[in-house]
């Protein structure tokens, strides 16, 4: 029995957005060109949600796979998520330090890691 409950693809594609942009602030904040990168391991039991999420933000331009095979705002992205404000400036992240979704409140298995990076575009 998984402990995560599942996430609608609408809530998921938020929660997304906002981590990218929240990182992509913190990590990069003092060079445009450098982007911040992560992505799911396919043993996330949420991986499945994030990889049809990331597909239609692709689809949508919003984001792009960078070189080291993470997913990456791209430049439409980052003035999408400056542009939807308060929204995407929650402190309601979506992940922590060992990339479990917050809204599970047990941690009954051991963390499962997202991977991440940065990347120069």
């Amino acid at each position: 029995m998984s402990i995560f409950r599942s996430i609608p693809d609408s809530r998921m594609r938020d929660l997304i957005l906002q981590n990218m942009w929240h990182y992509q602030r913190r990590h990069s904040a003092t060079n445009p060109e450098k982007r911040w990168t992560f992505i799911f391991e396919e043993q996330h039991p949420l991986f499945s949600t994030f990889a049809r999420v990331m597909l239609s933000l692709q689809l949508e331009g919003l984001v792009a796979l960078a070189p080291n095979g993470q997913f990456a705002l791209t430049s439409k992205g980052i003035e999408y998520c400056k542009s939807n404000v308060p929204e995407l400036h929650s402190e309601d992240r979506f992940f922590d330090d060992y990339g479990i979704p917050s809204i599970d409140e047990k941690k009954e298995t051991p963390p499962q890691r997202l991977s991440t990076g940065t990347t120069s575009s």
